[in-house]
């Protein structure tokens, strides 16, 4: 990878991180927050193959794009469920490009 892609990359992490820290007591998810965080929502059709409703869902976000989630349950906290999953991804992504 280049190092102006590299410094570009860096600089979207960045500039994502300062809006995801502005909602970390987020208590309600408005259109304001959705339209500085997200991009875009992709919404496949289910999958009854397996004999449950399954049905896949990837959220692009600004700066960043497509960002892959654990599949470990979370907490209910409506702010820990925007915030926490993927700001150590963010965060291990940035040390692997710094």
């Amino acid at each position: 990878m280049e190092i102006a892609q590299q410094q570009e990359d860096r600089n979207n992490v960045e500039q994502f991180m300062a809006r995801v820290r502005k909602y970390t007591r987020l208590t309600e998810l408005t259109t304001l927050v959705m339209n500085e965080l997200v991009e875009r929502i992709v919404i496949y059709a289910p999958d009854k193959s397996s004999g449950k409703r399954v049905q896949k869902i990837e959220v692009i976000f600004n700066y960043v794009g497509k960002i892959e989630l654990s599949h470990e349950p979370l907490p209910k906290s409506p702010s820990y469920l925007l915030v926490a999953p993927f700001t150590q991804e963010i965060q291990s992504k940035t040390a692997k490009n710094g």
